[in-house]
């Protein structure tokens, strides 16, 4: 069920023609901010790569997860979280280089209607009825394609990037037990 829309429930109650007042009044107290939905998301401020403050941050620390240990990442995400220690997630990409053989090309053939159905009851010569599908409107054309095979197959190369880890970087003097944090996720 979608919120109700405060700004333009209190607008629309000032105007003659229509009013609810029992609305008004539950309304009168409530602020613009009401309008939208909240929800905790990491803005800029936690995507940035350099993070300035007044007091030093403390030492430098990272570790590297692969791709298939992301519950370990997750656990000491949470952990940082909740102690309230600075840090970072990067994803660690890697291009590859895929291979791709046509055999085949695709070409348009011809353009063919596109129609809008309805169901609607029609009667048979005996006095029975059955539910029909019946042409509403055409709303357009659409393309019909033909697959025609090559004579010499072509060979296309392209890039692409593929995650193949994560590194966590925090900022604590303090030894935080980095060990007992990933021991913990093997449970």
């Amino acid at each position: 069920m979608q919120k109700q829309k405060v700004r333009n429930e209190l607008r629309q109650t000032q105007d003659c023609e229509y009013s609810r007042p029992g609305r008004v009044s539950k309304l009168k107290y409530v602020g613009y901010w009401q309008d939208s939905y909240h929800r905790e998301i990491d803005n800029w401020k936690h995507k940035r790569r350099t993070q300035y403050r007044d007091e030093s941050r403390g030492e430098y620390n990272e570790i590297e997860f692969d791709n298939q240990s992301w519950r370990k990442k997750y656990r000491l995400e949470r952990y940082l979280k909740e102690q309230e220690i600075p840090f970072r997630v990067e994803v660690i990409r890697e291009t590859v280089r895929h291979k791709k053989v046509l055999r085949k090309k695709r070409v348009k053939d011809r353009q063919v209607p596109n129609y809008i159905y309805g169901l609607k009851y029609l009667k048979k010569p005996d006095g029975t009825k059955y539910l029909a599908r019946v042409v509403k409107h055409q709303s357009g054309y659409s393309w019909k394609y033909l697959d025609i095979t090559l004579d010499k197959p072509e060979v296309r190369y392209y890039n692409r990037k593929v995650t193949i880890g994560f590194k966590v970087i925090w900022w604590s003097n303090k030894d935080i037990g980095i060990e007992y944090i990933l021991r913990r996720t093997e449970r």
